[in-house]
């Protein structure tokens, strides 16, 4: 299997967990608009919660983690004595990594503001 198709692939991956937390987000927030009216909903909607406070700690270690991965980088690429290409790679990673980090920051704040 080539890259270009295992990259796809991977986009559809990601693509479909996106669209689940999205979906699950929707269901929470007419679970809390409509629990007022059934006591019964109580559970459920706790569970949604639940799961919700789960994604939202995932991303939080996700933002985290790749933080560090920059500050490792950068360190790397100032300490040691790299050659002009592998300070170009070094930089493109740093690049890529940024760009994820911004996507899971907007996840994030997707997730919790949506159900304020």
């Amino acid at each position: 299997m080539d890259i270009a198709k295992k990259d796809m692939i991977l986009h559809q991956i990601e693509c479909e967990i996106k669209n689940n937390k999205k979906k699950m987000m929707n269901r929470l927030y007419e679970l809390d608009r409509v629990k007022q009216h059934n006591t019964f909903l109580d559970k459920v909607h706790d569970d949604y919660q639940k799961y919700k406070d789960h994604i939202v700690k995932q991303e939080e270690n996700k933002q985290r983690e790749m933080k560090l991965i920059l500050d490792y980088l950068e360190k790397t690429r100032k300490e040691a004595g790299l050659s002009e290409e592998m300070v170009k790679r070094t930089k493109f990673q740093q690049q890529k990594i940024v760009k994820q980090m911004n996507n899971v920051r907007d996840e994030l704040a997707n997730l919790i503001n949506k159900n304020k």
